[in-house]
């Protein structure tokens, strides 16, 4: 039968079917992914520079505001190569706030509590992927499910009513201000009667010494510094790991045997323990 006189029963439940993506376009099934990924790349190499310039908070918040405004974007879009873009985007700014949140919330914590930290970030992933095989079963559309994926991005706004970083405040703005969070990091930590006050906090902005040569930061202190340079390395090498991995485990979630919500809540099950033994491991 001509593709032409195809009917379809239910052409919004998936982006096969609403976009036409058979036949001759099967191929572009996988360019939702493929396009996803090189925004990450780009996401990681400018997150780190804004969030070193305009603060941890800010490049959080516009990450995440972006990320829902793209998500509604994705869902009302009729157009293929529109979505595509619109992805690609949606890898920037996602992997914005993936990779800023670590680094952000563990300065609010002492050594000793940030394995529990890391464990409840791991706690509501693993809620989060059991929450989207729900989600998933709910909505009997893909843009249904597309929209309340946008919805649920709202929760990350939160961080509106945590401070700013301490340490961007101390190289950025004024000691009072890093003073003051301090302070409030001591009664979150310590309890409300910790004591400690201003005087406590002898802040003082670091100046350059006279006659002392000053290197600006950029890519090739990390090379020439080894301790940065075997740091880097590790990273790279568990990221590449991860990527050819876990993620790519999850991206065929769907060539699994048994539905994609059912997969989906197993994988977030499996989470669990995972989370336990990291933490565990971690203290």
């Amino acid at each position: 039968m001509p593709r032409d006189d195809w009917h379809w029963i239910e052409k919004d439940r998936t982006m096969v079917s609403f976009f036409e993506l058979q036949c001759d376009s099967s191929y572009a099934i996988l360019a939702s992914s493929l396009f996803f990924v090189p925004g990450t790349v780009v996401g990681l190499a400018g997150s780190g520079y804004m969030s070193d310039k305009y603060g941890r908070k800010k490049t959080l918040l516009l990450s995440v505001v972006i990320s829902i405004f793209l998500a509604i974007g994705q869902t009302f879009t009729s157009s293929y190569p529109l979505f595509l873009v619109l992805r690609t985007l949606s890898g920037v700014s996602s992997v914005a706030y993936m990779s800023i949140h670590i680094t952000y919330r563990d300065e609010f914590f002492p050594s000793t509590k940030r394995p529990v930290c890391y464990f409840l970030g791991l706690l509501f992933k693993a809620a989060g992927l059991m929450l989207l095989a729900a989600v998933y079963e709910a909505f009997t559309t893909w843009r249904a499910l597309n929209g309340a994926c946008a919805v649920l991005l709202l929760v990350p706004l939160l961080v509106v009513f945590v401070p700013e970083s301490p340490h961007w405040l101390l190289l950025n703005s004024t000691t009072e201000a890093t003073t003051d969070v301090l302070i409030k990091m001591a009664r979150f930590n310590l309890g409300p009667k910790h004591g400690l006050t201003a005087e406590h906090f002898q802040l003082k902005k670091a100046k350059p010494v006279e006659g002392a040569e000053s290197e600006s930061g950029n890519v090739m202190m990390i090379i020439r510094n080894r301790a940065f340079l075997i740091i880097t390395l590790k990273f790279f090498f568990h990221w590449f790991v991860t990527s050819m991995l876990y993620y790519a485990f999850y991206y065929a979630l769907d060539a699994l045997s048994g539905s994609v919500s059912t997969n989906f809540m197993i994988m977030g099950a499996l989470e669990l323990p995972m989370a336990a033994v990291t933490a565990i491991m971690m203290d």
